[in-house]
């Protein structure tokens, strides 16, 4: 008799602890958190055949309250990591008005992929969503002859953080 009076109650403290607690949650909700950090990744999709690029020219358009993680004046380079083929080229990047203008050159040509990522710090209360980042004024060029590659783009993969 007492083996089965301690198992019942043993049981229905279970049951209680178990399913006592009801649905949870005080009804409240929890405030959005903006990211802090953005990573843009910039890659060249395709090139022509037979066909290697020498030196990209261009600009990524930053929103209001954007900013190069690592920026002495206006060089930027510190928010840079060359990736890719493109490791070793000789580059700049200048920040201006919320825009970084880049110029990468490399004797030894690179062909199609990641090629640059950019390191940037969002202010704080700051609301960004990656389709307010944009490239402009790409230029990409051929090694060995430097000419334009007319086909050739740059596109820009973005990670809020």
């Amino acid at each position: 008799m007492t083996i089965r009076y301690l198992a019942r109650a043993l049981f229905a403290l279970l049951v209680t602890t178990a399913f006592g607690c009801g649905g949870g949650g005080g009804g409240g909700s929890t405030a959005p958190v903006n990211p802090t950090k953005a990573t843009l990744t910039l890659s060249i999709p395709s090139l022509p055949a037979n066909t290697l690029v020498s030196s990209a020219i261009f600009t990524i358009k930053l929103p209001q309250g954007v900013s190069p993680a690592v920026l002495s004046g206006t060089d930027a380079w510190g928010s840079v990591t060359l990736t890719g083929g493109a490791v070793g080229s000789l580059s700049i990047a200048n920040f201006s008005s919320s825009q970084i203008t880049f110029g990468s050159v490399t004797l030894n040509g690179f062909g199609p992929g990641n090629f640059m990522i950019v390191n940037c710090v969002i202010s704080s209360g700051t609301t960004v969503t990656a389709s307010d980042f944009s490239l402009s004024n790409i230029q990409v060029y051929d090694s060995p002859s430097a000419t334009l590659i007319p086909t050739a783009t740059i596109s820009m993969a973005v990670q809020l953080s």
